[in-house]
């Protein structure tokens, strides 16, 4: 992937589209593979209610073909090994896919920081950066992969409406009306639901901060060869200062703030 980086230092965005695709051309041989075999385990979960039609055509003398018992029985062992050979395939093609392109992404988030002047290496804080370059790029790649679970169940939803369709297009229809609701208030809730994931990150990010913070100072206290002095200075910016957990409490969003409680602090600190 180029360097997105403009000459006066700012940063050219690419829409998320863009970032997936690139994604999936870095390893498109492994993605391809991948789709390959959802493709297949998802048909592998159809032909079985096939199969059990033609059982019961079988059993009520309505049979379209020459199959007897021992030939449906020999294709539903041939779908359940299809399936687990599919399976194998997805976990062969998922694991090489997410860890590659997870790498990459972290390689080019470091070389971008790294670039940066020094004065402005982060534009955020130290705990906002370990979350984007452990959640965002999880995400990210994770996303590349689901475009196949996505087309797979499309291509199974598809089957699946048209088989049900030539049995009773009535049925058919009403059976489709819980999905459509589902669907609508998924669509209403994204919105709430993409601002409580904007909440928790920024608590994430806080709470990392700190704990990277915490450990740093414990350092610096230690190559200083202080610890004498501490129990007294940790004693007065306690009973004077601030707390930590208010500052915490004051700078959370509201929806998120229920999750900071002080009985969550005090399981931290035990």
């Amino acid at each position: 992937m180029s360097d997105n980086t403009g000459p006066n230092g700012d940063v050219h965005t690419l829409p998320t589209w863009r970032v997936i695709l690139d994604m999936i051309h870095y390893r498109w041989k492994l993605w391809l593979l991948n789709l390959a075999a959802m493709l297949i385990l998802i048909a592998l979960w159809q032909i079985p209610g096939f199969i059990m039609a033609e059982f019961f055509d079988l059993l009520s003398g309505d049979a379209s073909t020459d199959w007897n018992i021992w030939t449906l029985a020999g294709l539903l062992f041939a779908c359940e090994l299809g399936r687990i050979l599919g399976i194998f395939g997805l976990i062969n093609t998922n694991v090489p896919f997410f860890m590659n392109t997870m790498a990459l992404l972290r390689k080019n988030l470091l070389t971008h920081v790294l670039k940066r002047p020094g004065a402005s290496a982060l534009p955020d804080s130290p705990g906002e950066a370990i979350s984007r370059f452990r959640g965002d790029v999880f995400e990210i790649s994770l996303f590349a992969l689901w475009v196949n679970d996505i087309l797979g169940m499309l291509a199974f939803g598809v089957v699946a409406i048209i088989a049900m369709a030539t049995i009773d297009a009535r049925i058919a229809l009403l059976s489709m009306i819980p999905f459509i609701l589902v669907g609508i208030l998924a669509n209403g809730a994204t919105q709430r639901i993409e601002k409580y994931r904007r909440a928790a990150r920024k608590v994430s990010g806080t709470v990392t901060g700190f704990i990277g913070e915490f450990f740093g100072a414990v350092q610096a206290v230690k190559v200083a060869t202080a610890e004498k002095s501490v129990p007294s200075t940790s004693t007065r910016s306690t009973t004077s200062g601030v707390s930590w957990s208010s500052r915490i409490d004051s700078s959370t969003p509201s929806c998120a703030r229920s999750s900071a409680t002080p009985a969550t602090w005090a399981r931290v600190s035990s």
